[in-house]
């Protein structure tokens, strides 16, 4: 699955030159996803997850740089952050939630 999403987004535009930086965040958001569905390390995501895990690579990519801000203005452009997951990207990642053991 990592090899697989890495090379699907090396393919956005703006992120062709990024491969290790983009490794890195895959690996971040499997590792941050298996903790917030309850797997452990050694389980594999369903395949089903892969869109999600896209999705958040693409957000933390996004956000690099501002980290810890939740507001910017600049030249009389706003720009809002949200540390929270959508709503829409929540329900498609918690359909897999595991039972705590």
């Amino acid at each position: 699955m990592r090899e697989k999403l890495i090379d699907d987004l090396l393919k956005y535009p703006g992120l062709s030159e990024k491969g290790e930086l983009i490794g890195v965040l895959v690996d971040d958001c499997i590792y941050e996803l298996k903790d917030l569905l309850n797997y452990e390390e050694t389980d594999e995501l369903p395949e089903a997850l892969s869109g999600a895990v896209k999705e958040l690579v693409l957000m933390k990519f996004h956000r690099m740089g501002a980290e810890g801000l939740s507001s910017v203005s600049r030249s009389g452009v706003s720009e809002n952050y949200s540390d929270e997951l959508p709503e829409k990207l929540r329900r498609r990642i918690y359909r897999y939630r595991k039972m705590r053991r």
